[in-house]
This record gives C-alpha cells, sequence and structure tokens, in this order.
C-alpha cells in the first residue's frame, strides 16, 4: 500500500485543504456585531465579511463617527480571522 505522505496528489489536495482560502476565503457573506474598546469607550459595531475579509464596519451605538472611520480605515479588506485575534487578544 502507498504511503499516502508521499502520494503527489494526496499532498496537493492536503495543502489545498489547510489553506487560507479554502478555510476563510469562500466562506458566504455574514455579519457579526462586537464590542470593542477605542479610545476607552465600548463601542458596538456590526462587521459585514464577505469571503473571509472585512467588508464593512457600521456603528450599532450611539459613537463618535471619528471612531468608526479610524476603525475602517484599520480593518476594511483586513482577514476576519486576523481582526478576531485582535479583538481577543486585547
Amino acid at each position: 500500500m502507498e504511503d499516502y505522505y508521499s502520494n503527489v496528489e494526496i499532498q496537493k489536495h492536503y495543502q489545498e485543504l489547510k489553506s487560507w482560502d479554502w478555510n476563510f476565503g469562500q466562506t458566504p457573506y455574514f455579519t457579526q456585531t462586537v464590542d470593542v474598546l477605542i479610545d476607552n469607550q465600548i463601542v458596538k459595531i456590526e462587521i459585514t465579511v464577505k469571503h473571509g475579509r472585512i467588508h464593512d464596519i457600521s456603528n450599532q451605538s450611539d459613537t463618535k463617527y471619528e471612531l468608526i472611520t479610524k476603525l475602517k480605515e484599520k480593518w476594511v479588506s483586513h482577514t476576519y480571522d486576523q481582526v478576531i485575534k485582535l479583538l481577543n487578544h486585547k
């Protein structure tokens, strides 16, 4: 029986299944509401994600427009998994 780890075709598919594109890049459009600490304020925002990347950020609380603009500049086009890791480490 051939060793699966040395089979080129199996390795090719294995690498594809491990890739960011396979795990995150093909995800459907979705939104998530999260609380974020910005300038000593808790801000409720809605993150819109499309194909694993932050597509938009909208304000879900009485927050200054400038704070939401800062978030958009910082996070739009970044990958969802990167932003969630950042949020979970604060």
